[in-house]
């Protein structure tokens, strides 16, 4: 009788180990491991007045497109931004802006790499003109939003960039942004 129990739990203690290894193998197929991701992109952004559904006044509507070239998303990967910028100051009294933002990479094969961003922007509206800010801060992978190969994917890193800022008499304000992009990026399994 002792020897059949041990059998029988010999045999459930080896079914447990299979089946927590089979779990193991498919959640480490369902998310490749992380490798670098670099892109640098080039914008043409233009304050947009009249803001959005999502980012109205006290907040500012800040709207660009341009190219970004870096691994994963090739060298002319058309992209888009909308930022919602806040004038408020930092802990020391300093004016800034608090930019939430979100950002798309469509490369030639179709895929869009979607991306919400959260930065800091330093020296607004230091004169002379143009002004130049200098903007910092992190990204993330929306992964439901992103498209083809990058659909379910996951990732995150840092962004800096560099706007010159011009305006005219009636505060039509245009800046072309150069922007870089550092983080990782993991893929879902089949991508």
């Amino acid at each position: 009788m002792e020897k059949r129990y041990l059998r029988r739990l010999a045999l459930t203690v080896a079914i447990g180990v299979a089946a927590g290894m089979v779990t193991a193998v498919g959640l480490a197929q369902q998310q490749s491991a992380a490798t670098p991701l670099r892109i640098h992109a080039e914008f043409d952004s233009a304050l947009i007045l009249t803001g959005s559904a999502d980012c109205q006044a006290p907040y500012l509507l800040v709207a660009g497109s341009g190219i970004g070239s870096g691994n994963h998303i090739s060298n002319h990967a058309a992209g888009t931004a909308a930022e919602c910028s806040l004038p408020t100051a930092d802990a020391h009294g300093t004016p800034i802006f608090d930019v939430h933002g979100k950002g798309t990479y469509t490369t030639p094969d179709g895929s869009v790499l979607y991306l919400l961003y959260h930065e800091q922007s330093e020296n607004p509206f230091v004169l002379p003109m143009p002004w130049v800010l200098h903007d910092r801060g992190e990204w993330d992978v929306e992964p439901d939003l992103s498209t083809g190969r990058f659909h379910g994917a996951t990732g995150h890193g840092t962004i800096s960039a560099d706007v010159p800022i011009t305006c005219d008499s009636h505060f039509n304000c245009i800046a072309h942004v150069s922007a870089d992009y550092a983080g990782t990026i993991s893929f879902a399994a089949g991508n």
